[in-house]
């Protein structure tokens, strides 16, 4: 067996300045807090309200960190107003000449839910002005630092501007933009990465939005967890170097036909968890009567040119599940690649678990072997490590397992086995995953004796 390389992780100069853009909202706090674990220790956080106007959570983020001896720096700046943004990075430069600014990420956004006809030609302005033309004018007020000092410049856009949702289109037409202009820097020369996001659920209000997630469901779209929207973020950081032509730098498929392709990076578009949704939405309507939805009722992305190759393994993974399920003989190794993708559905787990507590007979040390084998691969897939690589005699935290991890693995308890696990218990280093396993086991049977009772 091949070793499996160690994952990377993104450090951040303490000895330097990272600018943020819209640091403030939900997704800005989280991207602040995650830097500052990973090194950084000067920040100069914008919005164009400023501080006073924003959420409680930001000024109790900026006191925290402030506590611990990280610098950050909340300005009102409006990055429309190319001057504005020039005076801010000339004051940076001078008032602090040997703190030099190494990094940008830009997680401002407009969002106006209002179809085209209905917009006028200022709304469609302004809900462009902070990706557009501020783009553009972080990109201008940086060109007079000395070559090579940025070692980022990192623009959070959306996998809206795939979708192509009809509501969205000025907003659509924003990432979009950024998406081309990644690639502009990077053909000028210039570190740039567009970072595709799908929807992160409970961040913000809009992450809480009910009518938004049924929007993201509709489109197919994998939503993301704060945990995995920052696992997915760590790659814009890492070997952000230019890419050059003579193909000689480390590869990846169609380098040669793009070379600047590396500038976009597309998340939530996982295949295998695509085709598992897709087959428990078919379970659901099988049990329930109605008829399939035929393909020209799916997401018109599908056939989007730019997500062709994740398609190809999308429909790989179909029909390798679809083939599995049908036949009656399957060996030991189809058999083991059929439970394996089962396991990477919650829905899947939940049924098998709740079928399995409430069976008449219910066998005690196999529905523990089933929920120890859910946690390992769960584990596995948040640590981006081999099943086999996790030992479910051990506990969690030996495997490496972290706070931010641990917060989505809380979730993912409560979703797929329906239990409310803490965080110490969860990182209890005395506890295996297989006495984890069999604690929730027993909670859940006695919690069904209970209701046999009428209690």
């Amino acid at each position: 067996m091949l070793p499996i390389p160690s994952r990377q992780h993104a450090q951040f100069d303490p000895t330097a300045y990272y600018i943020i853009v819209g640091g403030f909202g939900g997704l800005g706090r989280s991207i602040i807090r995650w830097i500052c674990q990973r090194g950084a220790r000067n920040l100069v956080v914008l919005s164009r309200r400023g501080i006073e106007k924003s959420s409680p959570a930001a000024q109790n983020l900026v006191n925290t960190l402030g506590e611990r001896g990280i610098n950050i720096q909340p300005l009102t700046c409006d990055i429309s107003d190319r001057s504005q943004v020039t005076r801010l990075i000339e004051s940076i430069s001078l008032v602090s000449p040997n703190t030099p600014v190494k990094g940008i990420i830009h997680a401002a956004v407009s969002y106006l839910d209002l179809s085209f006809d209905k917009l006028t030609i200022q709304r469609w302005r302004d809900s462009l002005a902070a990706k557009v033309q501020g783009s553009k004018n972080l990109h201008e007020a940086t060109l007079s630092l000395p070559h090579g000092q940025l070692d980022f410049f990192v623009m959070v856009t959306s996998l809206e501007s795939i979708y192509a949702l009809a509501t969205q289109s000025a907003y659509t037409a924003a990432n979009a933009f950024q998406d081309s202009f990644a690639r502009y820097r990077r053909r000028l020369g210039m570190p740039a990465t567009s970072i595709l996001l799908g929807f992160v659920k409970g961040i913000g209000e809009l992450g809480q939005d009910s009518i938004t997630v049924d929007m993201f469901a509709r489109n197919k779209g994998l939503t993301l967890s704060e945990g995995e929207f920052l696992a997915r973020l760590e790659p814009a950081f890492l070997n952000d170097g230019l890419t050059s032509n003579d193909g000689n730098s480390d590869s990846w498929i169609g380098q040669a036909e793009d070379p600047f392709s590396a500038s976009n990076i597309l998340t939530c578009l996982d295949p295998a968890a695509m085709a598992a949704t897709e087959r428990d939405e078919e379970d659901e309507a099988r049990d329930a009567g109605p008829v399939r939805p035929s393909r020209s009722a799916m997401p018109r992305w599908y056939n989007d040119r730019r997500v062709s190759l994740i398609m190809r393994a999308f429909e790989d993974a179909r029909r390798n599940q679809r083939t599995g399920s049908s036949s009656n003989s399957r060996t030991a190794a189809t058999q083991g690649s059929d439970d394996n993708a089962g396991k990477s559905s919650i829905s899947h787990i939940r049924r098998q678990f709740d079928t399995d507590i409430t069976a008449e007979a219910p066998g005690r040390s196999k529905i523990v072997g089933f929920v120890a084998g859910a946690i390992s691969t769960a584990v596995a897939e948040m640590l981006f490590v081999g099943v086999s690589n996790v030992n479910p005699g051990r506990s969690v935290a030996d495997h490496g397992v972290d706070s931010l991890i641990a917060a989505e693995l809380r979730n993912w308890f409560h979703q797929a086995l329906g239990a409310k696990i803490n965080m110490q218990e969860l990182l209890d280093a005395r506890s295996s995953i297989t006495a984890l396993a069999a604690r929730i086991v027993d909670a859940a049977l006695a919690k069904r004796q209970d209701v046999q009772k009428g209690k």
